[in-house]
C-alpha cells in the first residue's frame, strides 16, 4: 500500500494521506503566488541556505522576487502548480521555458507523503498533453538529487554552479 489515493474531485486531482488528510493538486491562480513565493523561501532556507552561503541565499531571493518572473507568471509563460491542504499551499513546483523545472519545494510537514511526486506528475501531465515536448530538464539543488532520481531523473552532467547557485543538471524522458 502506497499510503495515499489519487482521486478527480470536481476536475481537480486530489490525494488522500494515511490521516485521511485531502491535498488538492491544481494550477496556480495569481492570488497564489505569494504564498507559494513563501513557501520556496522558507522551505530553501531550512534545508538548503547553509549550503549555499550569504551570496547564493540573496540570488536566490533575487530569483524569486523578480518581477520578471512574476509578468511572465501573470502571462501564463512561468506555470506554476500548488498543492493544497487546508487551505493552505504546501507544496509548489514551477516550469520555465516550456519544459525546464524551475522550483520544486514541499512544505516540511508534508516531506515524505507523496506531494513533491504528485507535483510532478501534474506537471507531466501538463507537458504530455498540452506541449510537444519529450523531455523536462531540472538543474536539481544537492539536497533534491536523491528525490529527483527516485523519480527516473537522469544526470546530464556532474554536480556545478552558476554564480552562487550550486545544482546537477538532470533530465527525464516524457
Amino acid at each position: 500500500m502506497t499510503g495515499y489515493l489519487d482521486i478527480l474531485k470536481e476536475g481537480k486531482v486530489q490525494r488522500v494521506l494515511k490521516d485521511n488528510r485531502a491535498v488538492q493538486f491544481r494550477r496556480a491562480s495569481l492570488e497564489d503566488w505569494d504564498e507559494a513565493v513563501e513557501l520556496a523561501y522558507r522551505v530553501f532556507k531550512k534545508y538548503e541556505a547553509a549550503e549555499y552561503g550569504e551570496e547564493g541565499e540573496k540570488e536566490f531571493v533575487e530569483f524569486l522576487n523578480s518581477p520578471i518572473l512574476y509578468e511572465l507568471f501573470k502571462e501564463g509563460r512561468y506555470v506554476v502548480y500548488v498543492a493544497v491542504a487546508d487551505g493552505d499551499i504546501v507544496g509548489m513546483i514551477s516550469l520555465r521555458n516550456g519544459n525546464f523545472i524551475s522550483l520544486l519545494f514541499v512544505d516540511e510537514r508534508f516531506h515524505n507523503r507523496g506531494i513533491g511526486s504528485a507535483l510532478l506528475d501534474n506537471l507531466i501531465f501538463y507537458l504530455k498533453s498540452s506541449t510537444e515536448h519529450t523531455k523536462v530538464y531540472v538543474h536539481s539543488s544537492p539536497y533534491a538529487e536523491g528525490f529527483y532520481h527516485r523519480y527516473g531523473f537522469v544526470n546530464e552532467g556532474g554536480r556545478t554552479s552558476a554564480g552562487n547557485i550550486i545544482y546537477t543538471p538532470m533530465s527525464y524522458e516524457l
